[in-house]
């Protein structure tokens, strides 16, 4: 609910915030695909490569978007490659 509007817009703009706040290392992508209620653009686990290629046209580095799909959450586990 806290998205409004284009949802991978939306997503972008709250994550280049948290970005802007030093978030790089401290945010990381989750989800919650077995049932909650998801606007369809981003209903499955099949669409966050679009939602990944948003975000690299939208500049978000691939570098951070590495972060945020698994390296800060493997940090956070203790799992670091």
């Amino acid at each position: 609910e806290f998205l409004s509007g284009e949802p991978f817009e939306s997503l972008y703009r709250n994550i280049y915030h948290a970005l802007e706040l030093g978030g790089e290392n401290n945010i990381a992508f989750g989800s919650d695909f077995d049932g909650a209620e998801i606007d369809l653009p981003l209903k499955s686990v099949d669409k966050m490569n679009d939602l990944c290629d948003y975000l690299l046209s939208k500049e978000i580095s691939h570098q951070i978007l590495e972060k945020l799909l698994f390296g800060n959450a493997l940090r956070l586990f203790g799992k670091e490659e």
